[in-house]
């Protein structure tokens, strides 16, 4: 994980098997300001932290398993958290208009969520079910592997390693289309970028595709 620095504060993130934890330390003179275990993190993490400013609260996301979850960025305390079914996440959290989304696509299913920004409490989702208090919606198999998708006027684009790329209406999570880039055996692990009316994604061969 890579630290994210805040309002002259530094958020790291630290999930490992043992020994977990989450701090937030000032940037000037390293002085710890809040330290949270996460000893119930049983598979390492290489997730960015996202922080997220919205409404009345900043809120640090990490993208963990077996649960994502955010913690207040002034004292550490859980604001709330979320099964994943993904493990080993990879992709930041990040906001766009009304909702947090986080992905991760490693064993078992390749979700993509779209997280309330007031959520509060444990938001898992009921059994057979894609969305919760919490939860605005979620799609089970997005496939965003290494990379963190885009939201971009409207829809949320992701991408699997393989190049199957996906477009879901960011407000309902309605799948509205989806294609092949790289004829099948291109690899992309790199994050997608929107720019004007575009999306680039470049390819592990050096390639952008422009959608």
């Amino acid at each position: 994980s890579s630290p994210v620095l805040f309002e002259d504060t530094v958020i790291v993130q630290c999930d490992v098997k043992k020994d977990g934890f989450a701090a937030k330390f000032d940037a000037a003179t390293g002085k710890e300001l809040w330290r949270i275990p996460r000893t119930d993190v049983s598979i390492g993490s290489w997730g960015t932290p996202g922080v997220i400013r919205a409404g009345n609260r900043t809120q640090v996301v990490l993208n963990g398993y077996p649960y994502i979850a955010a913690y207040d960025w002034n004292n550490g305390k859980e604001l709330w958290r979320l099964k994943s079914e993904g493990d080993v996440p990879v992709p930041v959290p990040f906001l766009a208009g009304n909702y947090i989304y986080v992905a991760n696509a490693h064993g078992g299913k390749a979700p993509l969520y779209a997280i309330r920004t007031d959520a509060s409490g444990d938001i898992s989702l009921p059994a057979g079910s894609r969305t919760s208090s919490g939860v605005a919606w979620s799609q089970e198999r997005n496939g965003s592997y290494l990379q963190t998708p885009v939201v971009h006027k409207g829809i949320a684009y992701a991408s699997t390693s393989n190049g199957v790329w996906k477009a879901y209406d960011a407000t309902t999570g309605e799948r509205l289309y989806e294609q092949r880039l790289g004829g099948g055996t291109t690899g992309f692990t790199s994050s997608p970028v929107a720019a004007g009316n575009h999306v680039y994604v470049t390819s592990e061969e050096g390639e952008t595709y422009v959608i």
